[in-house]
């Protein structure tokens, strides 16, 4: 019987992760350096972590400015990788046995960290929100407290850069300025012939 772990650095995982990986950043340079020698460093990964040799490299702080100026520490590519590979061994494991057992919750979304509840009643969500931020210090990890907040969905919920009504949603307002300053950079690029179309066409449609 093949062990969870082994699951983990299963070579067919690690390239899927490294897709997952890559999504939206194939124009950056760390991503074009690890999928030139793609077999080899997934087979590096695969022999460090099958020998329990594998350890994470150091963070890249960086500041960016959306509506505020933030700090930003980002992991390195091989890093994100092997993340990618552990979530998708043990998030279908975890996942339905405290949302769905624990919590009994049967309406909720969630992309990568952003997660959202659907109940009834303001009560239940509170009594969810506590217990999720219980759970979550039992695994070392944080939660924005200042953004999981409870909200009646006709007000719009704040997701993935939108707000989401039950009949529609709207783009906020400095994701759509920042997408655009994104794509008037995108143009001065391909018009000084520095961005060919198929760049262009990766980085707008990620």
């Amino acid at each position: 019987m093949v062990s969870l772990y082994s699951q983990v650095y299963a070579f067919a995982n690690l390239y899927q992760a490294f897709r997952k990986a890559r999504r939206g950043k194939r124009d950056r340079a760390e991503v074009a350096a690890f999928e030139y020698d793609l077999e080899e460093n997934l087979i590096r990964l695969r022999e460090e972590l099958a020998a329990f040799a594998y350890s994470p490299g150091p963070y890249r702080s960086f500041y960016v400015r959306d509506a505020k100026r933030r700090l930003v520490s980002a992991a390195s590519f091989s890093d994100r990788v092997v993340h990618h590979a552990l979530v998708h061994v043990i998030e279908p494991l975890f996942e339905p046995r405290f949302v769905k057992r624990t919590l009994r919750c049967r309406a909720y979304l969630r992309y990568v960290d952003d997660c959202l509840f659907f109940a009834d009643d303001k009560p239940t969500l509170h009594g969810w929100r506590a217990a999720t931020i219980e759970r979550l210090a039992g695994l070392r990890v944080t939660l924005h407290e200042n953004r999981a907040q409870v909200y009646p969905v006709t007000e719009g919920i704040p997701f993935l850069g939108f707000r989401v009504f039950p009949d529609h949603r709207r783009l906020k307002s400095r994701r759509g300025h920042a997408a655009r300053r994104r794509l008037q950079a995108l143009a001065r690029e391909y018009t000084a012939g520095r961005v060919d179309v198929a760049r262009l066409t990766a980085s707008v449609q990620g």
